[in-house]
């Protein structure tokens, strides 16, 4: 059938990603988002590594259509959609990991459990965020993009004195500044200040790592910020050196629990030995890092990649403007609507 709805300028960005660790199951997949002022709509299609979760492998797109303040969640596979408000689906969005994620029995993820679940009282005893720009440049998408590193540190003591530690690892290589002045990326800002806005998802951190990759650490950010009031705002203070678009991201998260031992049946602990050293956890996070502790344990770093909770990439590989029909940002017609909000 041919498509005879209006062509109108859209920003289109192609991209890649891959995921896993212990909250996320082992999975890569390709985007294609197309934006405008108003609207937006993002294309997934994930393969899954485990051959138990084969069935799982997913064809979606996302409409978020901010002018009508509705959210269109399309299978392709079998043609059908859900629809609900911006923001009112959150569980669901672009891909629904409730499904195959943490905490189903059926993948290798795990829901993160909080501090109030497992009867721990704690406080905050680090809370360390460095962001570095690194000076290295590279090409995405036609892009020249400039590196940003960034370690996150947090210590939790029970009153006990026991520690728990948590290590966040983030790359950023981000567009130039001046690149936002042109009326391409000025769309582009419009459309995502009203896109997170609707989510609900306006951390700055969302905003760098996207919503499905915040989604994974959420749990435990929520729980801090509980702990510890203040604490994500500093985080947001700091994240705000970092200039530019992200095109690529990494985003890595490790975790040592030794706070509350006996509390609860359920804890789990790195097998990693995080004491090595001056500094324990510091220093391994800084060689994994490469910058800020120059003290070099490669049997470290590899054994911190093996042991991640949660580890996401991502990488546009194609930055265009397009005529795009405006059907693009509707539900086809011969779907059937299996859910409404």
């Amino acid at each position: 059938m041919t498509d005879t709805t209006p062509k109108n300028p859209t920003m289109v960005i192609q991209g890649k990603y891959s995921m896993g660790g212990l909250y996320l199951p082992e999975a890569s997949g390709t985007e294609v988002v197309y934006t405008r002022p108003d609207r937006r709509r993002v294309d997934n299609d994930v393969e899954f590594d485990s051959f138990m979760l084969g069935w799982a492998d997913y064809s979606g797109s996302d409409i978020y259509r901010m002018d009508q303040n509705k959210l269109w969640m399309l299978n392709n596979d079998d043609e059908s959609y859900r629809e609900c408000q911006l923001g009112g689906c959150l569980a669901d969005v672009s891909f629904n990991f409730n499904s195959v994620g943490p905490g189903n029995s059926d993948s290798n993820g795990k829901a993160y459990e909080g501090y109030n679940d497992r009867g721990c009282q704690v406080s905050l005893k680090t809370n360390e965020f460095n962001v570095q720009k690194t000076g290295n440049s590279r090409m995405i998408g036609g892009y020249s993009t400039n590196e940003y590193r960034v370690g996150w540190e947090i210590e939790m003591a029970d009153q006990s004195g026991r520690v728990d530690t948590n290590l966040f690892q983030f790359v950023f290589w981000t567009t130039a500044p001046e690149v936002g002045q042109s009326p391409l990326w000025q769309v582009h800002q419009q459309a995502m200040d009203n896109y997170y806005q609707a989510l609900e998802a306006n951390h700055p951190m969302a905003r760098l790592i996207g919503p499905e990759a915040y989604d994974a650490l959420s749990g435990f950010i929520e729980d801090l910020d509980r702990i510890h009031n203040g604490a994500i705002t500093e985080t947001a203070e700091k994240l705000s050196a970092i200039e530019g678009y992200p095109l690529a991201t990494k985003v890595e998260w490790f975790q040592k629990l030794e706070a509350c031992r006996g509390a609860s049946g359920s804890r789990h602990a790195s097998t990693v030995d995080l004491n090595k050293g001056v500094g324990g956890v510091a220093n391994a996070a800084a060689n994994a890092l490469g910058n800020f502790i120059k003290d070099k344990r490669d049997a470290a770093v590899t054994a911190w990649t093996d042991n991640a909770l949660v580890r996401y990439e991502y990488e546009a590989t194609q930055v265009s403007e397009q005529m795009v029909h405006d059907s693009t940002f509707m539900v086809p017609e011969d779907y059937t609507l299996v859910r409404r909000r």
